[in-house]
């Protein structure tokens, strides 16, 4: 209580995580942008490396998230706080591996290409199946947190 009202405290594994998930959001719209934004004729050997760059600052966020998420991190927190998440943490844990084997998939693919527009065209296809598993497995975080710490997520990533 403060002057009277109430003060609610978020918790701050959940500011993290909600804070992490934007930042991830926020990296796979700009891929993203980049693919949508060239034309696969218009692909070149230097777009081609600008997206591996970008596309390896994700996987590695990615990983350093995970493993975050999987060493003591706000997924166990949320266990602690309410069990019944516990299968669902688990699930969301195992797609882990999935995803970065995903994202170091493309990459090989991108390094092992040598035709600019047909590898800009794979990447493009790819990288919308990809991209579109991790906001949905972020999504599915973002509302077992929500549960968990008894916080909206309001419509926001």
């Amino acid at each position: 209580m403060s002057n009277g009202h109430y003060v609610h405290e978020v918790n701050p594994y959940y500011l993290q995580a909600r804070s992490e998930h934007r930042d991830l959001h926020a990296a796979i719209e700009r891929i993203r942008s980049k693919l949508d934004g060239t034309c696969e004729v218009d692909a070149s050997a230097a777009s081609i490396a600008e997206i591996r760059l970008l596309i390896t600052d994700l996987r590695d966020r990615l990983a350093c998230h995970f493993r975050q998420e999987e060493k003591g991190g706000y997924l166990e927190e949320a266990t602690i706080r309410l069990p019944q998440v516990a299968p669902q943490a688990s699930a969301l844990q195992r797609q882990h591996e999935e995803l970065l084997a995903a994202a170091n998939a493309m990459l090989y693919h991108a390094y092992s290409a040598d035709a600019a527009p047909l590898v800009w065209s794979d990447l493009k296809a790819d990288y919308t199946r990809f991209s579109k598993h991790v906001e949905a497995h972020e999504a599915a975080e973002n509302a077992l947190l929500s549960r968990a710490f008894n916080e909206d997520s309001g419509l926001d990533v």
